[in-house]
């Protein structure tokens, strides 16, 4: 079950996830696109004239590590990806404003009297708004945990 101060946690991350879920996506791109391995060193530049090898044996044992690192970059991402999907769609549920106002403040990170000014409000009735906004969003978050709550209590009845 999430609570208030874990779903302000995960707005502050929002942008990072965002932004580790691009930097992936490069080394995704970097993985796939290498035919070789490079060394230890950080050198872009081959130690050989090419990153090619004529042995079948060499190629079989880079095959394998460079298939582990795709499904671990992968795995990274999707985990990831389902945070944000879970944080975009409790943002779906709200007004505009309530949006533009956990938006800025989590994510722009701007203080409380600069949103009251923008929006042409009372940094008490901001406040109030992303309160609303921020429970709303943990209501929405844990539809699918009490319903599973629900079905387990049901289950243990019928035992």
């Amino acid at each position: 079950m999430y609570n208030f101060k874990q779903v302000e946690q995960m707005l502050k991350d929002y942008p990072v996830i965002k932004a580790e879920i691009k930097n992936i996506d490069m080394d995704l791109i970097e993985v796939e696109n290498s035919i070789g391995l490079k060394g230890i060193s950080d050198n872009p530049r081959p130690s050989t004239p090419t990153y090619k090898f004529n042995s079948s044996v060499e190629n079989e044992v880079i095959s394998p590590t460079r298939e582990k690192m795709i499904n671990h970059l992968m795995k990274e991402k999707n985990i990831r990806q389902k945070k944000i999907d879970r944080i975009e769609n409790a943002l779906s549920i709200l007004s505009e404003k309530d949006e533009e106002i956990v938006r800025l403040y989590y994510f722009k990170q701007m203080p409380i009297a600069a949103i009251a000014y923008k929006l042409d409000r009372t940094s008490s009735q901001v406040y109030r708004r992303r309160s609303y906004a921020v429970s709303s969003m943990v209501n929405i978050l844990n539809i699918g945990m009490n319903m599973l709550q629900k079905c387990d209590k049901n289950a243990s009845k019928m035992q």
